[in-house]
């Protein structure tokens, strides 16, 4: 194998060099070599040589020091002149200098990730609550006296993204209670314009008089609002208002929705 490999790259110096330039076997012949190039090939080996116990291991504390320093360097460098802006880096948003955005190292990056987690005041702006909301039949003129048997509410906020659940039973309806339309208020956070309209998803309703040709009621967030509308739908009939003169002493209403603040 090896006098093969040396005629192949022996003979490609013929190719490689210029035509008036010999190669190292005719230089051989004119001084003298008698002989094939496949016997000069065989010259050029030597002898085995003896063998040797190892020596001792190399010493690479010079090494290693100049690694650790390198490394400060390339953290330093990470942390001093990367940005947004420019060389392509990762990024730790909250840690602005000068208007810039400084670099993140692997082990800064894995700290500022667990912060999800374990950081409930949301490091990276998710804030997660939880708590209670009390439900209520509201009007949009005078609300009126009820009395309940039962006020639930509890919420959830990822974010700007608000789940609700509730439910409300009456005991006694209010005399007093005038308007043109009915709802659920209370809601925890104010619905934003981009959440107007999201259903709400009514899991009971019971106790409530709906006009003839209605046959079930709906409900959604409307705008800009901290209550949920109560709809009257029937079939080939437009939507209207669920008026106070339809719920009862005992009328309850259940569900749960999602909307945005």
């Amino acid at each position: 194998m090896i006098e093969l490999d040396l005629t192949m790259q022996i003979s490609a110096s013929f190719f490689l060099l210029d035509r008036e330039s010999k190669s190292a076997y005719e230089l051989a012949v004119e001084n003298g070599f008698e002989g094939t190039m496949e016997e000069w090939i065989e010259s050029l080996k030597g002898i085995q040589g003896e063998q040797r116990p190892p020596g001792p291991p190399a010493d690479l504390t010079e090494i290693h020091q100049q690694v650790v320093e390198l490394q400060t360097e390339v953290i330093e460098h990470l942390a001093d002149d990367a940005s947004f802006f420019k060389k392509g880096h990762v990024q730790l948003q909250t840690a602005v200098d000068n208007s810039e955005t400084k670099a993140l190292t692997p082990k800064a990056l894995k700290s500022h990730i667990d912060a999800r987690v374990t950081d409930i005041d949301g490091v990276h702006g998710l804030i997660i609550e939880e708590g209670i909301w009390t439900p209520k039949i509201i009007s949009n003129n005078v609300h009126g006296s009820h009395i309940y048997s039962k006020q639930y509410g509890r919420y959830r906020k990822i974010g700007n993204q608000v789940f609700v659940s509730f439910q409300v039973v009456l005991s006694t309806k209010g005399a007093d209670i005038s308007c043109i339309a009915c709802g659920i208020g209370g809601l925890p956070f104010s619905v934003n314009v981009k959440s107007s309209g999201s259903a709400v998803s009514l899991s009971s309703v019971s106790s409530i008089n709906l006009e003839e040709g209605r046959t079930q009621i709906l409900a959604e967030f409307p705008i800009d609002s901290t209550y949920i509308y109560l709809w009257q739908f029937g079939s080939n009939l437009p939507k209207k208002y669920l008026t106070p003169d339809r719920l009862t002493n005992t009328t309850e209403i259940s569900g749960s929705g999602t909307y945005s603040i």
